[in-house]
């Protein structure tokens, strides 16, 4: 069953030219995937910023406003699914 942050309705992944080049894009199709194969995220939004001004060391994703740092998909994923969304049990 996953874990879900009532908190965290919004997600919202950097698309600035720094965060581009650390495959921002490719972190945004993965999560607007995932979001569509589990019905307990169908509320979520998801969204793309122009810039979130936290650039370096990866793509920026915001989590009910928390920034996390993700340099490749399996990071993404993790945090997605499993440090952000685990604080309540649907």
């Amino acid at each position: 069953m996953i874990q879900v942050c009532k908190e965290a309705k919004t997600i919202r992944v950097c698309a600035g030219a720094g965060c581009k080049a650390w495959g921002a894009q490719n972190i945004l199709s993965m999560i607007k995937e995932n979001i569509r194969r589990f019905p307990e995220l169908e509320d979520y939004q998801l969204r793309a910023e122009k810039c979130m001004s936290r650039c370096g060391g990866g793509a920026s994703i915001d989590m009910g406003g928390k920034i996390f740092k993700a340099r490749d998909m399996e990071k993404a994923v993790n945090i997605l699914f499993q440090e952000q969304l685990s604080v309540t049990t649907l």
